[in-house]
């Protein structure tokens, strides 16, 4: 008798532990018999039998546990690596377990792409200060879970691993002038977090040959940073940016 499988999900290990439990009611199982073979073309072929584990002493008519530890598995699918298990009763009868399927994904998912209906242009300001974001669905072998997004003034931030919505679209209201950047990272359904896209928005009105000047101020320490005038979005103001803005302004007739 065989019963409780495991794995059941999506494991992100493409060596994994398996195992079931097996009893035999008649002669009690021969524990140092158990064996596993394990295929990676859906069953089209077989590995040879390999020993495995199984808790109990010899002779028991309880459920005992067989492991096969570390089955080298090693390509991700989720149809295509699969095990099954053998051992004998007392009596040298041999018992074979069903063929069960073991779903692998190791790999982290690629990120996202954001796309933002409000703010459709990443080097342009829009004085809409409710931006809102989409996204496509990455292609990932066990499929994607759910996503972690945020939004902020730094370039380069990676989400944490808490999962914000399983949707594909996210959205802010009453965001404050200046550059800022959506982050979103996908996570898949064997747990693997993969890494981040990032989106700028610039909200509020274009800078001027007068915010040019009001940046050179910032450089020389004589005026409070602002953010809008961060055009390079390094988290300073420097004479770059005020030199960025005169060309902006100049390329737009301002």
């Amino acid at each position: 008798h065989w019963r409780d499988f495991s794995p059941t999900e999506w494991v992100a290990d493409q060596t994994p532990d398996c195992t079931i439990e097996v009893k035999d009611n008649t002669a009690g199982l021969d524990v140092g018999a158990a064996c596993y073979k394990y295929s990676t073309d859906g069953g089209s072929s077989w590995s040879g039998w390999r020993s495995a584990s199984c808790t109990g002493s010899d002779g028991t008519t309880s459920y005992q546990t067989i492991t096969a530890g570390s089955v080298p598995f090693n390509p991700d699918s989720g149809t295509q690596n699969m095990i099954k298990f053998k051992i004998d009763d007392a009596a040298t009868n041999t018992g074979e377990s069903d063929e069960y399927a073991v779903r692998v994904d190791a790999t982290d998912p690629p990120a996202p792409v954001i796309s933002s209906p409000t703010n459709p242009e990443e080097d342009e300001w829009y004085t809409n200060n409710d931006p809102s974001f989409i996204w496509t669905t990455p292609s990932d072998t066990s499929g994607i879970s759910c996503y972690s997004y945020t939004l902020d003034q730094s370039a380069t931030t990676t989400p944490d691993t808490r999962c914000d919505t399983t949707g594909n679209s996210g959205s802010y209201t009453d965001v404050a002038d200046g550059i800022w950047y959506f982050h979103l990272r996908a996570k898949d359904n064997a747990g693997n977090w993969g890494g981040a896209d990032h989106y700028a928005v610039k909200i509020g009105s274009k800078a001027s040959t007068t915010d040019a000047v009001i940046a050179l101020a910032i450089a020389a320490g004589s005026r409070e940073y602002d953010p809008r005038l961060d055009v390079s979005g390094d988290g300073r103001i420097t004479s770059l940016d005020a030199l960025m803005i005169l060309q902006a302004a100049a390329g737009d007739g301002s």
